[in-house]
Parts: structure tokens; sequence; C-alpha cells
């Protein structure tokens, strides 16, 4: 398990800078969407010491808290991308 930085883009510094961690499994091929005026993230978990059967998790942003939070946990096989 290690913390993914998910990074937003300050305009004025004309850089990314880091926005929140999220625990990640082997974490690779994330994906952002929108429905609606929701944002989304999904993010497949490939592997760890136990294995390819993982979790991957779909988190949705929440504009109370400014942070994406879990939305949906997924059972998967080796993700790789969305």
């Amino acid at each position: 398990l290690v913390s993914s930085v998910v990074y937003q883009y300050n305009a004025t510094a004309d850089a990314f800078e880091p926005f929140q961690s999220i625990p990640t499994t082997g974490a690779q091929g994330w994906e952002h969407f929108s429905i609606a005026d929701m944002d989304f993230l999904a993010v497949p978990n490939s592997v760890d010491s136990n294995g390819y059967h993982l979790k991957s998790v779909v988190y949705r942003y929440n504009q109370t808290s400014a942070a994406f939070e879990t939305f949906q946990e997924i059972d998967t096989f080796r993700a790789m991308s969305w």
C-alpha cells in the first residue's frame, strides 16, 4: 500500500501542486470523469503481496470537504485501466 498523490493546477504559480493523497496498490491507468456536476476518479489497483484479486476504487469529489472520498469499491483481478 502506498500513498499516491493527486495534483491540482495552480494558475497563479503556473505549476501543479499536491492536492490529496490516496491509498493505492499497484495503481495505474487512473481515469477522471464527470456525471452532471459531480467529479469522479476511478483508480484500478492491480497487485499486492497477496496476489491480483483486489478492490479497485471509484472516488467522488465532495465539495464540502474539498476532497475525493470513496464512492464505490469494485472487485477486480489485476486491473490496469478503466
